[in-house]
């Protein structure tokens, strides 16, 4: 049995079964499986055994198949998300991704470009483009 705990209470208790049976990526799985508990994308949640931060690639096995886990739930970065805007312009997948882990908001709005007058959304930028994959990461990030 796996407990799962934020900072006040417990948000999901999980069966041996049910977490063997989350596949190879268990933190990206697991984050996934409290994204609709916690109103939170998998990029806000820091998962924790003992005090130390669960990496991705580490399987439950290999943390030693602990009873209990901590998440903490991350807030959006204030600052524009210009990095996360030239990734989503680019169309790099893995730019877009590594924007939203450094918890860039995918909801603020900024200028395209200096010539523009009016604000637009990565979301938007992406679709523009037609980047079905993109829309997606992005629409992952925004809870």
């Amino acid at each position: 049995m796996v407990h799962v705990y934020d900072a006040s209470r417990c948000v999901a208790v999980l069966a041996d079964e049910e977490v063997k049976g989350l596949n190879s990526d268990f933190l990206r799985a697991l984050k996934a499986y409290l994204a609709p508990l916690l109103g939170a994308s998998r990029f806000r949640q820091r998962l924790l055994v003992d005090d130390r931060e669960v990496q991705d690639g580490e399987s439950w096995e290999e943390l030693g198949c602990p009873s209990q886990l901590q998440v903490l739930v991350l807030p959006y970065r204030s600052e524009a998300p210009k990095d996360l805007m030239d990734a989503v312009k680019q169309g790099d997948e893995s730019e877009v991704t590594a924007a939203l882990e450094n918890l860039l908001d995918p909801n603020l709005e900024m200028l395209i470009s200096d010539h523009d007058f009016q604000c637009f959304t990565p979301l938007y930028c992406a679709a523009l483009q037609g980047r079905l994959d993109l829309i997606q990461l992005l629409l992952h990030g925004q809870t």
